[in-house]
């Protein structure tokens, strides 16, 4: 590696030019003479053709459309039968995948934690005095008192809706009993009619399921529960389809117009409205559902989720606790009632709710995950550690993952275990530059500054516009001494975001190490100007104001820094040389003391002091502290000076 110069490699960028190639119609001007042939009906055998065409497209509605023309004609078709079974077979693979990839992205609310980032950063647990933590603590029992008295009352008001849709349920037995025998022979063949149309339903057997509740329909055409399912099937069926969409739309609110107690419609029309993340509507039909349905947990659960998806937390938090009531081993309601609890800063509440998830499944990598962010947060790494690594077991391939369990391992101060992890999520997924950063930090704790900065130029060249990132670019390559390549990576994160006050600091530094002041100054105003108490800035201001010889300016910036910072050793001498400089001789004399006395071996002090009290005309004041000078350093590198001065 070049240590003059630094190299940002920027990614090409590829264009990809198509090149369509268009058809031609000859026409010949010579009209042909006509031939005779014998007229032959293709139309079965086509219309296999295009049923298979469409099976390979993944157009199973058409394709099945295609074949009941054929089997409409010939139900004894046995090459359109054995087509139709395959495309339906097909249909409920990609039916059942879609639903498992539906259900996982829809109730893992794992934005729940987006607060928590995916770099390291230091974290600092604060001390509290033992009566706050006692004030805290009755404050936590107030709390859990109230929240007991809240569930009791919420369990009573869902033990008032199961007893109402009991009453619901004996209301329609009597109705039942009323009827004439001709009547309720009717009726019960339409109910036999519904009953079979759900099992077709629940077999992912849409079309005949459709068909079954028309059949229903036909018998009786306002029979509620036929609409309400051949509304629910239409959904099933294809939920992109706008035409299924607006069939679905269309039988669910005829099945509340002839029946407002079926909770089946406010599902279907719930469904669709969160598919459009139309959460308010959503919440309004799942939450109508549930109260028809109270005993329903899932209903409650998708109620939950549109709660929470419409930030209505407190809400959302009671349907999900309801859920959990019901079903206890709902290990995905527990999850998002721990991400609902963490949205409303329960952070307790919200680690217990994931711990029951974990308890209920303890297969379930995003709740064990979920443990680790929020003891992390809490600051307990060592138990994060446990959490991080079950979800990185049970999910290896997990780009976020492995990232939090290196970033906690690097917070533990095991270097080395964490590069082993960064580097694993980079072999995951390497175009994402959290990990080749973090990789970098790593190396540079363990003393890799070389290998450090190659990682650290793969995380800018993947996220040019991160100032974070420059500004780590520029650190290492200050460690490395490639002073140019630093002041550049460092001026373009100070471009990148001006109220970033770092880069502009270390800028500060580096030109008034180079005696080029002005620069020095300029970085270093322009930080002040953002952050006017930061220590660093004022450090350094004061540094280049004390070589520039402006020593009341370095007082000043000195001071504040200190008046922040008043164990800096460093600070607390370069103020004594201004005041020194300054002739403010009494302040000087003061300041020297107290960093003696802070700092009993920095042995320059008392040499500045010893002098300031010689030529004051102290000089037994001098004498001894020039001894005790000597006593702590024999070989200090001015003793030849100052041998002289002391009595004997």
């Amino acid at each position: 590696m070049d240590r003059n110069k630094l190299f940002l490699i920027g990614g090409g960028v590829l264009l990809l030019l198509a090149l369509g190639v268009g058809g031609f119609l000859l026409f010949n001007k010579k009209t042909p003479e006509p031939v005779v042939v014998e007229k032959v009906d293709n139309t079965r055998q086509n219309t296999l053709i295009l049923a298979q065409d469409y099976l390979d497209q993944g157009e199973y509605q058409r394709a099945l459309d295609l074949l009941d023309t054929l089997l409409i004609q010939d139900a004894t078709d046995a090459e359109a039968k054995d087509l139709r079974n395959r495309i339906i077979e097909a249909r409920k693979t990609v039916l059942e995948a879609e639903k498992d990839e539906e259900r996982q992205s829809q109730e893992d609310l794992v934005e729940s934690l987006e607060g928590l980032g995916n770099s390291i950063s230091e974290q600092t647990i604060q001390q509290v005095d033992p009566a706050e933590l006692e004030r805290q603590r009755q404050e936590e029992e107030l709390r859990r008192q109230q929240e007991e008295l809240r569930r009791q009352e919420e369990m009573a008001a869902l033990q008032a809706q199961i007893a109402a849709a009991e009453e619901r349920r004996l209301a329609e037995e009597a109705r039942l009993a009323a009827l004439s025998q001709a009547e309720r022979e009717k009726a019960e063949e339409v109910l036999r009619l519904i009953d079979e149309g759900i099992r077709y339903l629940e077999s992912s057997s849409f079309s005949e399921a459709i068909s079954t509740f028309d059949r229903a329909l036909g018998m009786d055409s306002s029979a509620a529960p036929a609409y309400a399912y051949k509304g629910e099937s239409f959904f099933q069926q294809d939920s992109s389809s706008q035409m299924n969409i607006q069939e679905a739309v269309k039988n669910a609110n005829k099945a509340i117009q002839n029946d407002q107690n079926l909770w089946v419609p406010h599902n279907t029309l719930g469904k669709i409205y969160s598919q459009t993340k139309n959460w308010d509507n959503a919440v309004t039909e799942f939450r109508e559902a549930s109260r028809l349905n109270p005993e329903n947990s899932d209903l409650l659960f998708n109620l939950g989720k549109a709660q929470y998806r419409a930030r209505n937390f407190n809400d959302a938090r009671q349907s999900f606790e309801g859920c959990v009531h019901l079903d206890s081993g709902h290990s995905r309601a527990y999850y998002n009632l721990g991400a609902t609890y963490f949205q409303l800063g329960n952070i307790d509440s919200a680690l217990a709710s994931y711990r029951k998830a974990a308890q209920a499944d303890p297969d379930y990598a995003a709740a064990h995950f979920s443990i680790g962010e929020v003891l992390r947060r809490k600051g307990n790494f060592v138990e994060a550690d446990s959490a991080y690594r079950k979800a990185a077991t049970l999910a290896p391939d997990n780009f976020n993952y492995i990232l939090k369990l290196a970033t906690n391992l690097y917070q533990l101060g095991r270097y080395g275990e964490a590069e082993t992890h960064f580097r694993k999520a980079i072999g995951i997924d390497p175009q994402k530059p959290e990990a080749s950063f973090n990789l970098a930090l790593t190396l540079m704790k363990q003393g890799k500054p070389a290998e450090a900065l190659e990682y650290s130029v793969k995380a800018v060249q993947l996220k040019s516009d991160s100032a974070s990132y420059l500004y780590t670019m520029g650190e290492i390559s200050e460690a490395l001494d490639m002073i140019d390549g630093a002041i550049a990576a460092y001026e373009k994160a100070a471009a990148l975001d001006t109220s970033y006050t770092l880069p502009r600091i270390n800028l500060g530094n580096i030109y008034d190490k180079r005696e080029t002041y002005d620069k020095a100054l300029e970085h270093l105003l322009a930080a002040y100007r953002v952050d006017p108490d930061a220590v660093k800035v004022n450090n350094n201001l004061g540094n280049v104001y004390l070589h520039t010889g402006l020593y009341e300016n370095a007082i000043t910036h000195y001071e504040k820094a200190l008046s922040r910072n008043p164990d800096d050793t460093l600070m607390r001498y370069n103020l004594a040389i201004a005041y020194i400089e300054t002739e403010q001789d009494d302040s000087a004399k003061s300041t020297l003391t107290e960093l003696i006395t802070i700092a009993p071996n920095f042995y320059d002090a008392y040499y500045r002091l010893g002098n300031l009290l010689y030529k004051e005309g102290d000089k037994q004041g001098a004498s001894d502290i020039f001894k005790k000078l000597l006593q702590k350093n024999p070989d200090y590198s001015k003793r030849a000076s100052i041998e002289p001065l002391i009595l004997p």
